[in-house]
């Protein structure tokens, strides 16, 4: 048991990154919990040069969301990276459905704007007094070419393995979407 204790830290770290949380959050998080911990302690436990108390461990990981168990695996343990890879899939997925679903609307909304942009020139007003409706119009096929790429990287990502071609586009969509 006590060599899988230097797992708790960097559970810990990886665990409140999962979810988001600077350090302050989880100080806060544990104070409403009943563990009011100052951050030197939760900073040392995170670098694993001080051990939880038994206490500790259990609000740590019931504010984490997991059983102190996960908190004493190897964070490099096979299993454990594939569980990782699989909740990322899951998030990322989630987090694409949701995004496409948004594009979609914005679409839209996009082609509802145009239309009123085309009825306001027709009903004389100009396109000086028009530019910043244009300007967002024009803004929106940006997110267009978006999902068509996330639709893409959708199809990709469910198959069983990536091949290096695969791998090779979504490079070149990190890149093309990183530099814009």
């Amino acid at each position: 048991m006590a060599n899988r204790q230097k797992y708790i830290g960097p559970n810990i770290i990886r665990l409140r990154e999962e979810l988001g949380w600077p350090r302050t959050e989880l100080l806060k998080r544990l104070e409403e919990a009943g563990l009011p911990l100052n951050s030197t302690t939760v900073r040392r436990i995170e670098a694993g040069t001080q051990e939880p108390k038994i206490t500790e461990a259990l609000t740590l990981a019931k504010v984490l969301g997991v059983d102190v168990e996960e908190l004493l695996q190897d964070p490099n343990d096979p299993e454990r990276l594939a569980v990782d890879v699989n909740k990322a899939g899951f998030k990322y997925r989630h987090a694409a459905e949701i995004a496409e679903r948004a594009i979609e609307d914005a679409n839209e909304q996009r082609e509802i704007l145009a239309e009123k942009i085309i009825r306001a020139m027709e009903g004389g007003i100009s396109s000086k007094d028009l530019a910043e409706a244009v300007e967002l119009a024009a803004r929106t096929q940006t997110a267009n070419d978006l999902a068509q790429a996330s639709s893409l990287l959708m199809e990709r990502s469910s198959e069983q393995s990536i091949s290096s071609d695969a791998r090779e586009w979504l490079r070149k969509q990190i890149r093309k979407y990183g530099e814009g």
